[in-house]
């Protein structure tokens, strides 16, 4: 089973309709979150660093548009 670490007091507590719960583990990019949304549903929320031009948020931008159009079974779903 996985570790979830409890939130820290500068995370978010909700993302576009989910509900955060924990965090799981740091990226390189970022945290990620373990979160669940309306239907109960639980998923990986990616929070990367930076969220503006020059500080990565343009490549943040792009990486997400690519992985978006991408549909295979061994991938999760980008939204």
């Amino acid at each position: 089973m996985t570790d979830i670490s409890p939130l820290q007091a500068n995370d978010p507590r909700d993302v576009g309709g989910f509900s955060l719960l924990g965090r799981l583990r740091e990226d390189g990019p970022g945290p990620v979150f373990l979160a669940r949304d309306a239907y109960g549903a639980e998923v990986e929320i990616a929070w990367p660093h930076g969220d503006g031009p020059g500080d990565g948020g343009d490549r943040v931008e792009r990486v997400v548009g690519a992985l978006a159009g991408l549909r295979a079974p061994s991938l999760a779903r980008v939204v």
